[in-house]
């Protein structure tokens, strides 16, 4: 009886702490949820857009920084050449970017959009939409925040994109999901 007794205690513990560890790692996990593409029907288009967001490749705007308290809530819309030129006073401290240059975009036919967003996990990944619907003459720019793990590694991006020119009369929201 000591035996069998033993070993079905064990085995007992042994399911729970598989139930637990398996309970603990899909409710941790934030679900990855689905950006959902607009119905053949339906007055959204999907915009193609080109990331200024990474470090290292041509055409970054990683230097240009949104971390700052002060400027995490903002949400950019540069539309001119002026407006441009005002972001290099968010030029991060990094020593990377002593010698940065903000790369020429010709705004005659592009949008330059960019909203800060952060995460936490052992891989942030951000997830990049643009839609356009004519009939309420809006851009909606969707930037889901996708956590994954339970590290504590914390990870920002400033979500820089170029969108092609966005008409005077359209409005942009910015969604964070």
């Amino acid at each position: 009886m000591n035996q069998k007794g033993g070993a079905n205690i064990v085995l007992i513990v042994l399911a729970i702490a598989v139930v637990g560890a398996v309970g603990y790692f899909v409710f941790i996990q934030k679900p990855n949820p689905s950006i959902q593409s607009p119905s053949v029907n339906s007055t959204l288009t999907e915009i193609q857009y080109e990331d200024l967001s990474k470090f290292g490749s041509e055409g970054s705007l990683a230097c240009i920084s949104t971390f700052d308290t002060d400027v995490r809530e903002k949400e950019f819309v540069v539309n001119t050449e002026t407006e441009y030129q005002n972001l290099i006073n968010y030029k991060s401290p990094f020593s990377q970017c002593v010698n940065f240059v903000l790369p020429p975009i010709d705004f005659s036919q592009k949008t330059l959009l960019g909203k800060y967003t952060s995460g936490s996990g052992c891989s942030i990944d951000f997830v990049k939409k643009v839609y356009k619907n004519d009939l309420s003459k809006k851009i909606t720019y969707i930037i889901d925040v996708i956590e994954q793990g339970a590290c504590e590694m914390a990870g920002f991006s400033s979500n820089w994109i170029l969108i092609p020119k966005a008409p005077s009369d359209y409005t942009v929201e910015f969604q964070v999901e």
